[in-house]
């Protein structure tokens, strides 16, 4: 049983087998509905249910009604590491129908007593977002509290009832989650408290995402824009944050400050960067120094004037070594950035190196530089594509070829 992959629809227990503990155990393993094939003197027995719904929580569905009342029973069910979900795997709270069916086994009594009920909650946020709960539950604050603080709880599913819209410290609770889901926990509240400056100020300050749910009045508001943009979190999510940019009032997508640390977090952020910001140097530099690689070629954007600056173009190749192959002909056949890069090349991890080695962007002259190519070498990554850039002599030269092969 605990070695096929048994299912209880397919074949009954074997009679002799119905009063086995352990036989049960691995049928249940593989299908809590096994339980339902098991003897009644088993199914009735205290200490086997508690080692049935320990393991598999939906096995309550199956168990004598004399047990089904027992708060000991139902609780360790409960904590199961698969709740009361139907099938292994797909983890506490997830299967609405495994649970609604397993929940509507627990009789009143029990689901009167409020210490089970927080624990309910916490585990399974969907009994709360299903309703399957008394109303007066759905209004308590402290279930409420369990619900938004449980372990389970996926914010894109959030859901207030009532009064309870209006319950800051709730909806807070939620945005503090690291979740994709941001929106969802906002969109939570109550009208009221989305249109309040400083629920708002206190809302993006926990994840400057839900800026772009903001109504068209809060963002026009620079205090609120800044709060977003400086918002720790954000840094998790940089793909997203130029959708947040755009999602801002014309007026402040001039804002110098502004762009500085939207550009910082997330450089492709500076298409949507109104002029002059766009080809100021500090913002520039913002762009090609930030932990995000831009998706383009950045140094296209930079004005001819700033794609001679040496100081410039040495912060980007040591924030980004791959740079080097965007600089101007002249900056590839600078000596000093070319090192830098590779230096910077030397601190990356093996999957960041996949591009290859920076020597390739280095100009002719440099690439028959012997001490360069060999420094090269010593770091790793001359794919053949590298290789046919670097001089024939040095392609010929013996030094070269061991350090190639030893790389």
């Amino acid at each position: 049983l605990a070695a096929h992959n048994y299912r209880a629809y397919l074949a009954p227990l074997p009679p002799i087998l119905a009063e086995d503990p352990e036989a049960v155990l691995a049928a249940t393993a593989r299908d809590p509905e096994a339980l339902e094939k098991a003897s009644n003197a088993l199914r009735a027995d205290k200490a086997f249910a508690l080692r049935a719904v320990a393991a598999q929580g939906y096995c309550l569905r199956w168990l004598d009604g004399s047990l089904l009342g027992d708060r000991d029973v139902v609780l360790a069910a409960l904590r199961s590491p698969t709740g009361l979900s139907r099938w292994r795997g797909t983890g506490a709270g997830v299967d609405g129908w495994g649970v609604r069916d397993a929940w509507s086994m627990v009789p009143e009594v029990l689901k009167a007593d409020k210490e089970l009920i927080l624990e309910a909650v916490r585990l399974h946020p969907i009994l709360w977002e299903g309703e399957m709960l008394d109303g007066a539950w759905l209004a308590d604050e402290d279930i409420a509290r369990a619900y938004v603080t449980g372990p389970n709880l996926q914010p894109l599913h959030l859901k207030l009832h009532g009064d309870l819209q209006d319950n800051e410290e709730l909806v807070l609770a939620a945005l503090r989650l690291d979740d994709y889901s941001a929106d969802s926990a906002f969109n939570a509240a109550s009208k009221r408290m989305k249109a309040d400056k400083q629920f708002v100020l206190k809302a993006v300050s926990l994840d400057g995402r839900i800026f772009k749910e903001l109504s068209e009045e809060l963002r026009a508001d620079r205090d609120v824009a800044l709060a977003a943009w400086t918002c720790p979190k954000l840094k998790n999510y940089r793909n997203s944050l130029p959708n947040v940019w755009r999602s801002m009032d014309p007026a402040l997508q001039g804002d110098r400050e502004l762009g500085l640390l939207a550009v910082g977090l997330n450089p492709d952020t500076l298409q949507y960067v109104e002029a002059p910001w766009s080809s100021d140097r500090d913002v520039l530099l913002a762009a090609a120094t930030s932990p995000k690689r831009f998706s383009g070629v950045l140094f296209r954007r930079f004005p001819e004037a700033l794609q001679a600056d040496c100081d410039l173009s040495l912060a980007a190749v040591t924030a980004h070594p791959e740079y080097l192959g965007q600089l101007s002909k002249e900056m590839q056949g600078r000596r000093d950035l070319v090192k830098a890069a590779l230096a910077a090349f030397a601190l990356l991890t093996p999957e960041e190196k996949k591009g290859g080695n920076p020597i390739q962007y280095a100009s002719t002259e440099l690439k028959d530089d012997k001490a360069l190519v060999l420094e090269a070498c010593a770091i790793g990554q001359i794919t053949d594509a590298v290789l046919r850039g670097v001089s024939e002599r040095l392609r010929n030269d013996v030094d070269v070829m061991r350090a190639v092969i030893t790389s």
